[in-house]
């Protein structure tokens, strides 16, 4: 990362046996920062970056390229209108809408916009009506992953100004993915103890577009934490003041293990698989984290600790129930 944009680079073989020596190679930059040159190729403009950042250059010495090198003047991309009868569109990459690869959110929202949109199709089978209003939760939910995804974007570019910046900010998705998984991992026990349809998460949730859609905990942080951010962008405050401010919020969130130290700027890495860690953070969830995370907390190390065939029997043993209840 670098102020300005960022690079990943994604290899291909990444598992044991693997052959193939290609990676994939991408470059985001702030358009407003570094505007696309009209008289270069995008090699020339690849090898411009490597120029102006040595280290960076290093790295690639002994890369050859395989493809030709491609270039967009933008990435980001939305639709007016997600949805209509007999049809709606998902929030990946090439669907309605799509901002930029950081986080990866594309596949995650596309992922939400599904479990919304499931069982309220299969009603709309049985009833054979395919009209819009029947979905427009739908698309006020692919509305909101937009918004709140331009956000969380736009707040990691100001990040990447200062370190200090980035190591505040990236708190807030690191709570966001892990209150989501808690809630997948509740919502799968649950469905796997009772096999009602039910629990699936497509009920009728305040649509926030963020990784746990229905805890206004959360959402309340992020909106806060991008509103610092925001005010050091237009010069109103420092990076210090930003950061500080930021990791207190953080800090005053009654939602995170205090074991994972994410309101220690000196704690930079995330060590939830320590097994001190991992058992803090198992007392925390089981005795003072708030209710709904207290729930979630259970069902998901449920998940995490039975084993595979005991959740198959679980399974089952739910569909023998169902079956019987069937019959009578």
């Amino acid at each position: 990362m670098f102020d300005g944009g960022w690079l990943w680079v994604i290899p291909f073989d990444n598992r044991k046996g693997s052959t193939n020596a290609a990676c994939s190679i991408g470059l985001s930059l702030d358009n407003a920062r570094f505007p696309k040159p009209a008289d270069k190729t995008p090699e020339e403009e690849w090898n411009d970056f490597l120029d102006r950042f040595p280290s960076i250059k290093e790295q690639f010495k002994k890369a050859k390229a395989i493809r030709e090198w491609v270039s967009t003047p933008r990435l980001q991309n939305s639709v007016t209108q997600g949805l209509g009868d007999r049809w709606i569109m998902t929030s990946g990459a090439h669907g309605s809408g799509f901002l930029d690869a950081m986080f990866s959110r594309g596949l995650a929202n596309s992922t939400e916009m599904l479990n919304a949109l499931a069982a309220r199709l299969m009603s709309a089978l049985d009833d054979d009506d395919l009209r819009a209003e029947r979905f427009e939760y739908c698309e006020r939910l692919m509305k909101a992953h937009v918004a709140r995804n331009d956000e969380l974007v736009y707040g990691t570019y100001i990040s990447f100004k200062a370190f200090d910046l980035w190591n505040a900010w990236y708190r807030l998705w690191a709570i966001g993915v892990g209150l989501g998984d808690y809630r997948l991992g509740a919502i799968y026990q649950k469905y796997l103890r009772t096999r009602d349809e039910s629990v699936l998460p497509d009920a009728q949730e305040p649509p926030l577009g963020l990784f746990s859609s229905n805890h206004p905990g959360f959402g309340e942080l992020f909106a806060k934490s991008f509103a610092e951010m925001l005010k050091f962008e237009h010069g109103q405050q420092s990076v210090k003041d930003t950061s500080d401010r930021i990791f207190q919020l953080v800090g005053a969130a009654p939602f995170h293990s205090p074991a994972l130290r994410l309101a220690d700027p000196w704690s930079k890495v995330i060590r939830l698989s320590r097994p001190s860690v991992a058992l803090r953070s198992f007392v925390w969830a089981m005795t003072q984290a708030p209710p709904e995370v207290r729930e979630m907390g259970r069902a998901s190390v449920r998940a995490l600790l039975l084993p595979k065939g005991m959740q198959a029997a679980r399974a089952s043993a739910g569909e023998r129930k169902d079956r019987k209840t069937a019959v009578r």
